[in-house]
């Protein structure tokens, strides 16, 4: 009934007058100290954890893409319970936790490969053998932000010093001989010559990649017959190349200027007409209207 009705809600609302609200300070606090008891599992992927399994255990090698594409081919060939336990132990907070990569060992490098390196790669390089505490411990992608901060402070002596030393190969011959001439722009003369340099279609960008590819492609000893013929070849031995041509041949032919120019520039240099630009070109334009056409022709 509404009598009944009308009983209970008043009842209702002097209970909530006189019971004290709690302090929201104080159910915070109850709340997140609750659920620092729930322990939760870290969420990872079987497959994931398999593949760090796998590295750490030296099952797989390589680079991160080399490994991760032999560890899928080893998961591949698993069973089904095989990978369930996987995906259990991927769960499991005990078992979970990343596994720490066994310490890549360093290996001697040859005088080619320590001298084919950037200059940041030799910096890089030898603040790991002076373990130097901002690349200690770290790999070189996680030392790269240190190591690209200290090349930016080195003195420019010191920077010097290792762009000099990563400038050539050490087993490489010199990139210009005594004569001028390198090896590279020999092999380019010897495609003109034989008829056989690539068509430039789409600019000098595509031509230039195409010629080095070539170059590239060469066999060792044909490579190494041509640095050889470079050092006693001298540049005017080289037939000479289209582009230079046409530039010589421009250049011998006679320049042709504009008879307005001309005699625009002649009225300046003689003192005829204002310096000013504009009112030295209307002053040459009234002279130049009072002229006759056999004064005009001789100009």
């Amino acid at each position: 009934p509404d009598a009944d009705r009308a009983a209970i809600i008043a009842n209702a609302r002097r209970d909530e007058k006189q019971t004290p609200k709690r302090k929201t300070v104080a159910k915070t606090t109850a709340v997140s100290s609750a659920a620092s008891d729930v322990t939760t599992a870290p969420r990872r992927n079987a497959f994931a954890y398999f593949v760090a399994k796998q590295r750490q255990e030296g099952t797989v090698s390589g680079d991160f893409g080399e490994s991760t594409r032999a560890a899928a081919a080893l998961w591949r060939e698993l069973s089904a319970e095989e990978k369930q336990s996987y995906a259990e132990a991927a769960r499991d907070p005990a078992t979970a936790a990343k596994p720490k990569r066994k310490p890549i060992p360093r290996t001697k490098r040859s005088d080619a490969e320590e001298s084919a390196d950037s200059p940041v790669e030799r910096f890089y390089r030898q603040l790991c053998e002076e373990g130097h505490p901002s690349v200690k411990g770290l790999s070189a992608a996680d030392a790269a932000p240190a190591v690209s901060r200290l090349w930016r402070a080195l003195p420019a002596a010191e920077r010097k010093r290792f762009v000099d030393a990563s400038s050539r190969p050490a087993d490489s011959p010199p990139q210009t001989t005594a004569t001028g001439v390198t090896p590279f722009r020999l092999f380019q003369a010897k495609l003109r010559g034989d008829g056989r340099e690539p068509v430039a279609t789409k600019g000098a960008g595509t031509f230039h990649r195409e010629v080095s590819k070539m170059w590239r492609s060469l066999p060792a000893d044909e490579r190494a017959a041509i640095e050889h013929e470079a050092a006693t070849t001298s540049p005017s031995d080289l037939p000479e190349a289209p582009s230079t041509k046409r530039m010589r041949e421009r250049a011998s032919q006679p320049r042709h200027v504009n008879v307005w120019a001309h005699f625009v520039r002649q009225l300046h240099s003689e003192g005829k007409v204002p310096k000013d630009v504009v009112a030295g070109a209307r002053a040459a334009a009234e002279m130049w209207r009072g002229l006759s056409p056999a004064d005009k022709e001789r100009i």
